[in-house]
């Protein structure tokens, strides 16, 4: 599972998500590429499962949200492919708590 376990620390979780989720912005679309298969087929099959992704699903969606609202237009068409991967693993938390549901939102008032 991905978390240090020190001292309950989430820490090592917490700056993997950082780094990943930082680069759903980015201005290379390789680097948003890339971004988004190690969200979906790394960082979050390592969380193992909703109660194990629960405490950064806030954090990766407003990562999302942020890459939805995005100036540059060839970011916020890559976004939905980083919200569908926390969807598809995580569906319950998406739905239930307020930053995703404000975030998908904004992805349906972008639609």
């Amino acid at each position: 599972a991905l978390s240090s376990r020190r001292n309950g620390s989430n820490v090592d979780a917490n700056a993997v998500c950082e780094a990943v989720c930082s680069r759903f912005v980015d201005s290379d679309e390789d680097v948003r590429k890339s971004a988004i298969e190690c969200l979906r087929d790394g960082l979050l099959p390592a969380f193992q499962d909703e109660n194990g992704a629960s405490p950064f699903v806030d954090s990766i969606i407003l990562r999302c949200g942020a890459a939805l609202t995005h100036v540059d237009a060839r970011v916020r068409e890559d976004a939905p492919k980083a919200l569908k991967a926390v969807i598809d693993f995580a569906p319950r938390i998406v739905v239930t708590r307020r930053a995703p549901r404000e975030t998908l939102s904004r992805f349906n008032a972008a639609l």
